[in-house]
């Protein structure tokens, strides 16, 4: 089942439904000339860097600085033009961004308005998916999710992911103190489980790795998946690196935590 028609079963959708315009935008035009430009453009600057780390080509070229700050400007003047159909979510189509991974593409939709992503933003991004044949979907967003639409996002699992624009301000892994996190594969994967995470019966217990969670700034960045074994290479000061290995695993809930208690 495909992501887009993952979406459309979870929120009561025909995947053949056409988009549908806004008409009320709480605080949305208002948020969209207040945006900082030159913060919001580290954050494009960021998805370009990040998902080009992950492979993916980007089906248009990362604009400079100054053209990008034209373009959006440009947005804005359309917006004002009462002869123009334009409207807030116009400009916010306008800004999305395409990358490919072999067949697959990636939708990248940006939600800089002060309001929580909603069911409605979730059903207009579905349609947008439908439209641009997108199969993956990043979403970066000023304020959190209502809890069905992080729901909706877990059960996506890796096929969708949701950023604050906190998250990407700065690109994580340009920091001076994050060593190398590097997807271990094949026989380098295969040795170290065979070495560290089997036990007498020849069974191996990943558990017996040291963890990551899927929600590690370095793990959503990447986009690691549960199982996944991470290499970490910190350098030394006395030119040596240090290797470390670690299992991506889910986070631990509260729930999880008084499942532990009982079975104790």
């Amino acid at each position: 089942m495909s992501a887009i028609t993952k979406i459309a079963n979870i929120m009561e959708l025909n995947v053949e439904d056409r988009p549908w315009k806004v008409t009320e935008v709480c605080g949305g035009a208002e948020s969209l000339y207040n945006l900082d430009l030159n913060r919001f453009y580290r954050i494009y600057n960021s998805v370009y860097k990040m998902l080009t780390d992950r492979c993916y080509t980007p089906l248009e070229k990362q604009l400079e600085k100054t053209k990008w700050i034209s373009r959006y400007l440009g947005y804005l003047a359309e917006l004002e033009d009462d002869s123009n159909d334009l409207d807030v979510f116009g400009v916010i189509d306008n800004m999305t961004l395409l990358f490919k991974l072999a067949k697959k593409l990636l939708l990248v939709y940006f939600h800089p308005l002060d309001s929580k992503i909603c069911q409605n933003d979730m059903n207009y991004i579905h349609n947008l998916m439908g439209e641009k044949n997108a199969q993956h979907l990043v979403i970066v967003a000023n304020n959190k999710a209502t809890p069905k639409v992080s729901s909706v996002l877990g059960i996506l699992g890796c096929n969708a992911q949701l950023f604050n624009e906190y998250d990407l301000v700065f690109t994580v892994i340009n920091h001076q103190i994050v060593p190398k996190h590097i997807l271990v594969t094949g026989e380098e994967r295969d040795a170290i489980l065979k070495t560290y995470a089997t036990l007498p019966d020849a069974k191996q217990h990943l558990d017996l790795l040291p963890g990551i969670f899927t929600c590690d700034a370095i793990a959503k960045y990447y986009n690691f998946k549960v199982d996944d074994l991470i290499r970490i290479e910190r350098p030394r000061s006395d030119g040596f690196v240090d290797l470390y290995y670690r299992i991506v695993t889910h986070p631990i809930t509260d729930k999880d935590k008084k499942g532990g208690k009982k079975g104790s």
